[in-house]
């Protein structure tokens, strides 16, 4: 039997069977989607040659019944969109410091229709002011660490750019943000999007501020307040990590070997008499016998 009479076959049984549950009243289209394989595969082939031949399929109006549209989350919607890209496009570039001004206009594109964004959230209940003075705040950072540099492109002699010490700027940022995290936190809600991105800004400069290098920087008692804002930064970040999803792991780590058993005077004692039987019979030297005797000797008493 061929291939092509196999198929025909086999759509001709699967309308017996459509027929069969169409007079019994049931939903054709749930029959073809659930159930037994085989009674799958016969109503989705009798259906797919009705819909070929032209004919109804016994579902209504001759269509399947429409999808249910998937519930929007809102992390999948455009504004969220919006900031996704700002960030995806603005974070490269304020890690490197290098960046066309091609770059840092689109750059600049996407960071402000991400603020524009959080603020159509916060209208629509899906996101918190602090929250989104929280995401202004870190989309402001980035900008200045992009231009930190004049772009690569630039062919001037003068590029007008204040240096502030990175233990400087990072001591100012985090006291503009712990305020707004506290007020966070107190309305014992945090968005996991918005408060990822909050946590790796807090983390980037903690880094600097842990740093022995940056903290040479600071002077007079700077370095005082860098160490309150350092630990009151730590503290935050715990408190916004218990409002985040846990991270699923891949991999689990085996369970450590059982711990060996001591060997006891018995088994040494078999291995000592092995020992001397290889001896008698000439397959061990005697000074060969000596040093494996010794060898076990010293194994038994660490063990």
């Amino acid at each position: 039997m061929t291939q092509r009479t196999l198929g025909i076959v086999f759509a001709v049984a699967g309308l017996f069977l459509l027929a069969a549950l169409v007079l019994l009243g049931c939903d054709a289209w749930r029959a073809a989607r659930t159930g037994p394989r085989w009674r799958r595969r016969l109503v989705g082939a009798a259906l797919m040659l009705l819909a070929a031949l032209g004919l109804p399929t016994f579902a209504g109006e001759g269509d399947p019944p429409a999808v249910a549209p998937r519930r929007t989350t809102p992390d999948a919607s455009a504004d969220w969109q919006a900031i996704h890209e700002a960030w995806a496009a603005a974070l490269p570039l304020a890690k490197t410091g290098k960046s066309t001004s091609a770059q840092r206009k689109a750059a600049d594109d996407k960071m402000k229709a991400a603020s524009e964004a959080a603020k159509r959230l916060v209208a629509k209940g899906l996101l918190a002011q602090q929250e989104a003075d929280l995401l202004a705040m870190e989309l402001a950072n980035l900008r200045n660490d992009i231009y930190r540099e004049p772009p690569t492109d630039f062919r001037g002699t003068c590029y007008d750019m204040a240096y502030i010490p990175p233990a400087q700027q990072s001591l100012q940022r985090l006291n503009q943000r712990l305020p707004l995290v506290e007020k966070l936190l107190e309305g014992g809600k945090v968005n996991p999007t918005a408060g990822g991105k909050i946590i790796a800004g807090i983390e980037a400069d903690l880094a600097i501020l842990k740093d022995p290098k940056h903290i040479e920087q600071l002077k007079g008692d700077e370095r005082a307040r860098a160490d309150a804002a350092r630990d009151k930064a730590a503290q935050a970040i715990q408190r916004l990590r218990k409002f985040m999803p846990p991270v699923p792991t891949c991999y689990v780590p085996p369970p450590p070997p059982p711990p060996r058993k001591p060997k006891g005077q018995s088994y040494l004692n078999q291995r000592l008499e092995r020992i001397a039987a290889f001896e008698r019979e000439g397959r061990l030297s005697p000074a060969v016998a000596e040093r494996v005797r010794k060898a076990i000797e010293e194994e038994s008493a660490t063990a």
